[in-house]
């Protein structure tokens, strides 16, 4: 495992975790969400420290994803980088790490981390307008139908003005 720390090794230096992790080895293949993907692999770079009843982690993770825009659903790429992260590693009480055979495995901290750094509502552009809107076709006075020629984003409560009560 890529995220796997020898506490015996910890003891007598720092050890330090670089590579790049799939998606499949973090758990995160599970991850359901119609506008956001998690294709390609996690890069780190991590520095693990031995305290007194607990490990200290620090480094950098990040990743890109593929992401469809709320917005207009163009796809696009977005990088989302955790730097820094921290973690402390309890190794006594109640929330202590699970250790098997001397070694701690770091996969549920930094998948947590990672699933709460993913974009809730992906944009492509922060300017994004959307979908573009259909032309309206209206009726002039004279009862003939046409096409407005600018496009116009219908109002919130235009349904609301249409509704007749009694």
């Amino acid at each position: 495992m890529k995220f796997r720390l020898n506490l015996k090794r910890l003891e007598k230096q720092d050890e330090v975790l670089e590579g790049e992790a799939s998606p499949d080895e973090l758990d995160l293949a599970d991850v359901r969400d119609p506008l956001v993907s998690i294709n390609r692999p996690v890069r780190f770079s991590l520095t693990a420290t031995r305290l007194q009843e607990s490990i200290l982690v620090q480094g950098r993770v990040e990743m890109d994803l593929d992401c469809s825009c709320a917005r207009c659903l163009e796809l696009f790429t977005k990088r989302v980088e955790l730097d820094p992260w921290n973690a402390i590693i309890p190794l006594e009480g109640e929330e202590r790490a699970v250790i098997k055979d001397d070694s701690v495995d770091l996969t549920p901290y930094v998948r947590e981390d990672i699933v709460f750094a993913l974009p809730q509502h992906p944009l492509c552009k922060p300017e994004c307008r959307g979908l573009p809107v259909a032309p309206i076709k209206t009726t002039d006075s004279a009862g003939s139908s046409c096409q407005d020629e600018k496009l116009t984003t219908p109002s919130a409560w235009s349904a609301l003005d249409q509704l007749k009560l009694k």
